[in-house]
């Protein structure tokens, strides 16, 4: 699944978001706790300012792995667009 993953990432660093979203939707449908997957795809749907799905697996991600910096300023900064500043806060100072 390593490999299915690297190809989702390339997709995603070469702007194919639709590619990228389609694989890592697959990795999740086998294993819906696959911290990468998961993180990665909200971080996508984040981009595309779509922030209550980005949330929804930006969130499972933190559940699975509280400490990574990528999903704590990734949350940060959604909720700073959704204008929570509170949760933002929150988040940032996490990864402080």
């Amino acid at each position: 699944m390593k490999g299915v993953l690297e190809e989702g990432l390339s997709y995603h660093k070469n702007n194919k978001l639709d590619e990228a979203e389609r694989i890592y939707r697959s990795i999740i449908k086998l294993d819906k706790k696959n911290f990468n997957a998961n993180q990665l795809l909200g971080t996508l749907l984040l981009q595309q300012n779509k922030f209550d799905e980005a949330e929804s697996f930006l969130i499972k991600s933190y559940k699975l792995n509280s400490s990574n910096n990528h999903v704590l300023n990734n949350l940060g900064l959604l909720f700073k667009l959704k204008k929570n500043y509170e949760r933002s806060v929150f988040f940032y100072e996490k990864n402080i």
